[in-house]
């Protein structure tokens, strides 16, 4: 299935797809993600970036700034989609790479999909991923920092799927719909007591 979604994608089966779903804007780190994926580009040859969202008015500079990086042919916008389950399913790796966040969707549904996460820590994102565990949790607005994580996931395949599987595991046992309404009756039953 895989494979067959790469190429429905234009990607090629030894490709590492390395991917960014978030709008583009400002905030949500992409020309971070740029810088982190120059420094990708040299040891991970096989590395493809791909950011998926709504121009919110900055791909243009996006473009611009990969074009200068010298990544541009490694960078794909794919803008806003509805297959975000199967672009999931295409990719190696899941990055998100905010300066500010609350409590990411995106993180759920990538460890869902059995992808390994590497995301900045801020906001919800350190609740989601466990750091060592289902992922790598890096100091926001730190492109080198981002960059390692990546390639250390990456030349690692054993551990590459761990996480995948841990995270997977970690979003049924405790995000799933099951659990949500629990534990809000719980904090209901609670406060009841309360007034």
């Amino acid at each position: 299935k895989k494979e067959y979604l790469r190429k429905k994608m234009g990607a090629a089966a030894s490709d590492k797809i390395i991917t960014v779903i978030a709008n583009l804007i400002p905030y949500k780190g992409h020309s971070d993600f740029l810088q982190a994926a120059r420094l990708l580009a040299d040891r991970v040859p096989s590395a493809v970036f791909w950011l998926v969202g709504e121009d919110r008015g900055i791909q243009r500079n996006l473009e611009k700034m990969s074009m200068e990086l010298g990544i541009y042919e490694k960078v794909k916008f794919m803008g806003r989609r509805n297959d975000i389950p199967e672009i999931l399913a295409a990719s190696d790796l899941s990055v998100l790479p905010s300066h500010e966040e609350g409590f990411s969707n995106v993180i759920l549904e990538s460890m869902a999909a059995g992808l390994p996460v590497v995301a900045s820590r801020v906001g919800g994102n350190p609740e989601a991923v466990v750091d060592g565990v289902t992922g790598r949790l890096f100091p926001a607005k730190d492109p080198a920092a981002m960059a390692e994580h990546i390639i250390d996931i990456l030349s690692d395949l054993e551990k590459a799927r761990l996480y995948g599987e841990r995270g997977r595991e970690r979003v049924h046992r405790l995000f799933s719909t099951e659990k949500m309404v629990e534990a809000h009756l719980n904090l209901y039953k609670s406060q009841r007591g309360n007034m």
